[in-house]
């Protein structure tokens, strides 16, 4: 059942209003990266424009979170109507001093004739209706998702903001700690520290986050967990050898089989996807140390809400296929002389056997994924709250999930940089017991890939 509570309580979204109460025009791309994230605006008269609604009509019957965020969004405001029996384009009152109205009106072809811009379009139809505020002297503000609104709106003289749903509050997780050499010693011999021996750095440090303790030219990797100090957990998954310390960090949380939620992120060529996939392999496929059942390989296809894939041949793992060549990279780059057609045989040998599966998020739902391991790839292309949710409500027993993103490499319209599930996860989920984070930051695929990355 889908969840209609309008009086839940969540994070209240404050807004840069101190002195001025706006008008909050509403786009389509915000509703449907977060309809619940609306009705916690603060001090706001909140207007959502008439075609927004038509919008959300379009898409409320995609069986996806796309639809399913317009069906949450409409049966809101319809719940809002008849408890207050009043009409919606009349303001209706909400929490945290706000009121929420649909505009009828306030489409202008003059005003947006001015800026060169036609009805037609159903973005210029909601810039129209901020315009038509903007002209009887309101204080207006819009907020968008979609980077081409928020330009255009701007160039018109519109106050343009992201839309947020969530903002980007993660902190280094990783601490230089400067100690002396009979405390690192100490570290070594008995493989832990108390939080009182680096009690004048315990308020910046949070569960799982990362420690480098040094002393001149000793030092020294380690976690802190349950109030101590751990040295990192040694491992060569699948023959894989850590290249940096944040890979170190990255393969100590993914071979953890207490976290079963870990986020990594970087730029391309960190080293994110051979990470994670060589802690999977070693995990699943190597006899006599496989924990888990299966590997589940999560990655949007876009567009990432409609999935749309049909127009590829083939049943379902045919059409998604070619999205997951660089499982075949992985192996060759992890293995000794294995060429890609030994890797792909090796893919197909697992995909007959059930051990490796290539899993679309439109089909999740009413799934229950029990005794795997999860990689969900490009997961700053994914909506958060909605999809995020999905995904983890999805998890069952002895399962753990592997989120990997860049979030510098949005290609969701309804995505940013802030907000996104793998920045959403890393913002909900920091300082838990079960959840770890890392972020990459040397470049390792090659000479060339890094200096592409830093120069274009």
């Amino acid at each position: 059942m889908e969840d209609n509570n309008i009086n839940k309580k969540s994070n209240v979204i404050k807004l840069s209003n101190k002195h001025k109460r706006y008008k909050i025009i509403i786009d389509t791309s915000s509703i449907l990266a977060n309809p619940e994230a609306v009705f916690e605006i603060e001090n706001s008269d909140i207007i959502i424009p008439l075609t927004v609604i038509e919008e959300l009509d379009s898409k409320k019957k995609l069986h996806n979170e796309l639809g399913r965020a317009a069906r949450y969004f409409i049966r809101t405001l319809d719940t809002l109507r008849t408890k207050n029996n009043v009409n919606l384009s009349e303001k209706i009152k909400i929490d945290n001093n706000s009121t929420i109205t649909i505009a009828i009106n306030g489409l202008s072809q003059t005003l947006l004739s001015k800026h060169g811009l036609s009805l037609e379009k159903h973005d210029n139809r909601i810039i129209s209706v901020a315009l038509s505020f903007l002209e009887q002297g309101e204080d207006v503000k819009l907020l968008s998702l979609d980077t081409n609104m928020l330009v255009k709106s701007s160039a018109v003289g519109i106050v343009s903001e992201e839309f947020p749903t969530e903002k980007n509050i993660v902190t280094d997780n990783i601490h230089n700690i400067e100690t002396t050499k009979n405390i690192i010693d100490l570290f070594f011999e008995q493989k832990y520290l108390s939080i009182d021996d680096i009690k004048n750095y315990h308020d910046n440090i949070v569960e799982n986050d990362f420690i480098i303790l040094k002393n001149d030219k000793q030092s020294a990797l380690a976690r802190f967990n349950n109030d101590k100090i751990h040295p990192l957990i040694k491992s060569n998954p699948w023959g894989l050898s850590p290249r940096s310390k944040e890979q170190s960090f990255a393969l100590d949380l993914l071979m953890d089989h207490s976290i079963p939620l870990v986020a990594i992120s970087g730029n391309a060529g960190t080293g994110k996807t051979i990470t994670a996939l060589a802690a999977a392999l070693q995990q699943v496929f190597e006899t006599g140390s496989a924990i888990y059942d299966r590997l589940i390989i999560i990655r949007p296809l876009y567009s990432v809400g409609g999935q749309e894939i049909g127009f590829l041949p083939g049943d379902i793992s045919d059409k998604i296929g070619p999205w997951f060549e660089s499982i075949t990279d992985t192996l060759v780059a992890l293995g000794n002389k294995v060429t890609h057609s030994h890797a792909a045989k090796s893919i197909d040998l697992w995909l007959a056997q059930g051990k490796l599966v290539f899993q679309p998020i439109t089909y999740l739902r009413g799934r229950s994924l029990q005794e795997s391991l999860i990689i969900v790839d490009e997961s700053q292309n994914l909506e958060a709250p909605l999809t995020l949710k999905t995904i983890l409500t999805r998890v069952g027993n002895n399962s753990k999930v592997i989120m990997l993103g860049d979030t510098s490499q949005i290609d969701n319209s309804y995505t940013s940089q802030n907000n996104n599930a793998l920045s959403f996860a890393i913002n909900k989920f920091k300082g838990d017991t079960k959840f770890g984070y890392v972020n990459l930051v040397k470049g390792e695929r090659s000479e060339l890939a890094d200096l592409a990355a830093k120069i274009l």
